[in-house]
């Protein structure tokens, strides 16, 4: 059975939020052990790139979710 494009784009989406999720659940549950000055370099880097991109919608749960926890330690 063949998939149709549509279709092997879905699949192909949901493997790659699949993968996401388990790399940033695995970052965001190791910060602890993450020294500060990298920590720093993160939150300026996420600066960066919010500065240059801009801060639609769509990034605010993972913002919310990674600024959370940063301020966690």
């Amino acid at each position: 059975m063949s998939l149709k494009p549509v279709d092997e784009q879905d699949r192909s989406l949901s493997v790659l939020a699949g993968y996401l999720e388990t790399v940033m659940t695995s970052i965001l549950g190791s910060i602890k052990e993450c020294p500060s000055y990298m920590r720093a370099a993160f939150r300026n880097l996420a600066r960066r790139v919010s500065d240059h991109f801009g801060d639609g919608p769509e990034y605010e749960v993972g913002r919310k979710m990674f600024a959370t926890k940063i301020d966690e330690i």
